[in-house]
């Protein structure tokens, strides 16, 4: 790998590069990616591991080479950033849901009212009755008075 001058590599691309030498290390490495995929018969992974670790292609120039620190530093403050939304959202929906108890809560409440409410139309429907029918018979028994009087 091409480095910049006084640039130093850095574990990750230390790790990737040795990687890579032992993946082409020849027939020796070969054999043992071949062994380890027999020892794991219907694995795939191994096999798109030795791919992958084969198809590393190390930056010709400087210019190509990744800063690796700024861009770890890029994720985490990405990462960071979806860590807080997901924060608020989660109080935010914990407050949804308060809201929603609440509201089925009166929704609950509401036909009870209802119902008292209903019983007491009813009995003052029937209290007026009653007292329609009592006033009606006096009235009648008045009169039923006044003409044997007459």
């Amino acid at each position: 790998m091409v480095q910049p001058p006084g640039r130093e590599s850095t574990p990750l691309e230390s790790t990737l590069n040795s990687w890579v030498a032992w993946a082409n290390a020849g027939a020796s490495g070969g054999a043992l990616f071949q062994n380890l995929q027999e020892g794991f018969a219907g694995s795939q992974g191994l096999a798109t591991l030795q791919q992958s670790l084969l198809s590393v292609r190390l930056p010709d120039s400087a210019e190509e080479a990744i800063d690796w620190e700024g861009e770890l530093k890029r994720q985490n403050a990405a990462n960071d950033e979806l860590c807080s939304e997901n924060s608020q959202l989660q109080v935010e929906l914990k407050k949804l849901q308060e809201e929603v108890e609440a509201l089925e809560a009166a929704e609950a409440a509401l036909p009870k009212e209802t119902e008292a409410a209903k019983t007491a139309a009813d009995d003052t429907e029937g209290l007026l009755e009653e007292i329609i029918h009592q006033l009606r018979d006096q009235v009648q028994n008045s009169l039923a008075r006044f003409s044997r009087f007459r």
